[in-house]
């Protein structure tokens, strides 16, 4: 790990029985060293055994995919120490260990949104959105892009709330003028723009925004598309007429009041 960013954050040294791997029978160091150089495991606390933990993991390995994993490990820790909302993931503990780094962090039951897609309701749908909406808003005020927005990264509370997570991928970037370049994120999520010239990564985000919308009014994930029912079904009952209906005649009352409102203080203004 270079100077650099040892001087950003400062990892803490834990010992090893800090956190006990819940439910496994093998060495935390074989869990995160097999196949991938990240890990996610659930863990539990010995001071606290009855709250569920997850922890995210990265052993240290030379090699190109080892190196790729670390850099993106040590940017999403970099992001989260700065952030605390209510619909952002937040840090519990870091830690570094001679073969692996990790941190702690909630452990959400109800897992990530595209677990409940496909019963996805009109009132969930609505309230994820606005939060989500929320929690990208206070990112971009800060100048953070989260360059990976989807459903597999966001989490769902007990209440129902949304947590956006993963800010491996995440740039830091002037607000006012958040231009990078390179191609990053997810197939199906990545903006069109995404290239060798600069583009505002801000507006990459809210283009996956759209794409996470599309699968909570669908149903279904737009990696995955196996929908219980076909498509056009899906719309039709989460696009019902009637409700359309009358949502058009409130427009057409409201805008016919406003007219006459307009109308009025434009006499006045005239006499």
């Amino acid at each position: 790990m270079s100077d650099s960013i040892e001087n950003v954050f400062k990892m803490e040294e834990y010992q090893k029985d800090v956190c006990e791997v819940y439910n496994f029978q093998i060495e935390i160091e074989k869990v995160i060293k097999d196949c991938y150089p990240t890990k996610f495991i659930q863990v539990h606390k010995t001071l606290d055994p009855n709250r569920k933990w997850a922890v995210k993991m990265c052993y240290l390995d030379n090699t190109q995919k080892g190196i790729s994993a670390e850099r993106q490990f040590l940017t999403e820790v970099i992001i989260l120490r700065g952030l605390k909302h209510p619909f952002i993931m937040c840090l519990d503990n870091v830690a570094s260990f001679p073969n692996y780094f990790c941190f702690v962090m909630p452990f959400y039951e109800q897992g990530t949104l595209t677990k409940v897609l496909p019963t996805m309701t009109h009132e969930l749908r609505d309230e994820c959105l606005v939060q989500l909406c929320c929690g990208i808003k206070f990112l971009h005020d800060r100048g953070v892009a989260l360059r990976d927005l989807k459903s597999d990264n966001i989490l769902l509370t007990m209440q129902k709330n949304v947590v956006i997570a993963d800010f491996g991928l995440g740039d830091y970037v002037w607000r006012r003028e958040p231009l990078v370049t390179g191609k990053k994120g997810t197939y199906m999520h990545i903006s069109p723009e995404q290239g060798e010239e600069p583009f505002n990564c801000f507006n990459s985000d809210m283009y996956s925004l759209g794409v996470v919308y599309w699968c909570m009014l669908y149903r279904v994930d737009v990696i995955d598309i196996k929908p219980k029912e076909p498509l056009l079904t899906i719309g039709l009952q989460t696009f019902h007429v009637p409700d359309i209906d009358s949502v058009i005649v409130f427009k057409k009352r409201s805008l016919s009041s406003f007219l006459k409102v307009s109308e009025f203080q434009e006499k006045d203004l005239v006499m």
